[in-house]
């Protein structure tokens, strides 16, 4: 299953093998991130305040969402799940992340406050480590456990380029990378600084760790994806085909095909070991935002071109009536004829960490709201009290819950004439609506 949301205010459902857009949902917001929850049945969108849930029928004629979270005041910028499904988080412009229950009263259960932006937050394998990339240039560590931010990582890059767009944790919880304005991709292995990527002389968009762990896959204002070794830290592939900034990008269960999309209008499904575009889905009038994919093992297959099967022909070269020898007549093309071997699948279960070992920054200490007692238990179980989520009472929800005074939702929009300062600016709603206009010969 394949979606795209994009700033015509579609969120598209495709048929993967044979690129046809199956829905089209109607969507009167930008959306910033598309995730599917475990069992496919829904799609959450992250948008301008909310947290939306669609039913991913294809048949379904429905545009409004099946439920929706309320409680952030600016951009929702980034969401996802707990490994159980049990509830989400996500982060916002509004300076703060927050845990949402997923399951009884489908509320806010936490919030943590921040000194500036969140861009971008993702859960390390142990379940128990919020990993939030901030614009004021620091990858800030919830540790749920505690319930509180627990430690920093500044990153290299300086001045107002240090902004954090993106962050990502490896499979095995050993690695976190966060990609900047600066165009560079700083990674950490245990709070140690390992390597800093230059991957772009321009804006890094996102970063993201492949599921079997061998795999850093980059995109960028520059046009293109990229995919680093994690073994050596070199550069791997160039993924050339958008023609405009590449927004988002996401791995297929396998790690073998990398889906993107960008301001060209377009999303590519690329077939990493050979890196180029075997699938292009075309149709939104407007940049692509955001994308998902969510399949199995079983189901790739059906990914891939179809290649013709040619016979070997087999000629026979005689003398004088007589038969001296067999040979292989070659193919229509002039090349040898083909012969199909069917690739391994890879596994792809890769090992979980027990946890991250990170050391304390003690020199910024950063305030922390704390909803409710014995949380670190409590949120990683199913309360058998319907009364109580989270180890946390409505009456203590009531008392504690920040009170969020909605401001506008509108956006200013952009200067459709000019791409004069055009950047992806903290602010992500203007992530350039019009931002099919800023080619790559000029990005700023």
């Amino acid at each position: 299953m394949l979606a795209t949301a994009s700033y015509d205010n579609t969120i598209n459902l495709w048929d993967p093998a044979h690129q046809r857009a199956m829905r089209t949902i109607q969507i009167d917001m930008q959306v910033n991130q598309l995730v599917f929850t475990h069992d496919k049945t829904q799609l959450l969108a992250a948008t301008n305040p909310d947290i939306l849930f669609y039913d991913t029928d294809y048949t379904s004629e429905v545009n409004y969402p099946a439920m929706k979270f309320v409680g952030h005041a600016g951009n929702v910028n980034s969401v996802g799940f707990s490994q159980e499904g049990r509830w989400i988080f996500s982060s916002s412009e509004d300076k703060t992340v927050k845990i949402w229950d997923f399951r009884g009263a489908k509320g806010c259960q936490r919030s943590y406050n921040f000194g500036s932006e969140v861009n971008s937050v993702v859960l390390h394998p142990d379940q128990v480590n919020l990993i939030c990339g901030a614009a004021d240039g620091s990858v800030y560590i919830i540790n749920l456990m505690v319930d509180k931010i627990s430690a920093r990582l500044k990153v290299s890059a300086v001045s107002d380029e240090q902004i954090v767009r993106s962050v990502s944790v490896s499979p095995n919880g050993k690695l976190i990378a966060a990609a900047t304005d600066s165009g560079t991709v700083d990674v950490w292995k245990d709070s140690e600084l390992v390597t800093t990527l230059e991957a772009s002389d321009t804006y890094i968009l996102k970063c993201l760790f492949s599921p079997d762990g061998n795999r850093l896959a980059t995109t960028s204002a520059d046009s293109t994806a990229k995919l680093w070794s994690t073994t050596n830290w070199t550069l791997d592939k160039v993924l050339e085909g958008h023609k405009e900034w590449v927004w988002d990008c996401c791995y297929s269960a396998d790690s073998n095909y990398l889906l993107t999309g960008g301001s060209d209008k377009s999303a590519l499904l690329w077939e990493i070991d050979i890196g180029i575009p075997v699938k292009r889905y075309q149709g939104h009038v407007n940049t692509i935002s955001a994308v998902a994919l969510i399949d199995t093992i079983d189901n790739l297959e059906s990914l891939k071109p179809k290649k013709a099967v040619e016979a070997e022909i087999i000629q026979t070269v005689t003398k004088g009536g007589r038969v001296i020898k067999r040979v292989a007549a070659p193919s229509p093309s002039g090349s040898p004829a083909p012969t199909h071997v069917q690739a391994p699948v890879p596994h792809h279960n890769a090992p979980i960490s027990p946890g991250l070992e990170i050391k304390l920054d003690k020199e910024v200490p950063r305030k922390v709201l704390a909803l409710g007692r014995n949380s670190s238990e409590n949120l990683m179980k199913t309360s058998s009290k319907p009364q109580r989520v989270l180890g946390v009472t409505e009456e203590e929800l009531n008392s504690n819950i920040i009170k969020t005074n909605p401001k506008s939702r509108g956006t200013e929009e952009a200067d459709p004439g000019s791409t004069k300062d055009l950047k992806p600016s903290t602010s992500l709603a203007t992530r350039l609506r019009h931002s099919s206009i800023a080619k790559q010969k000029d990005p700023v």
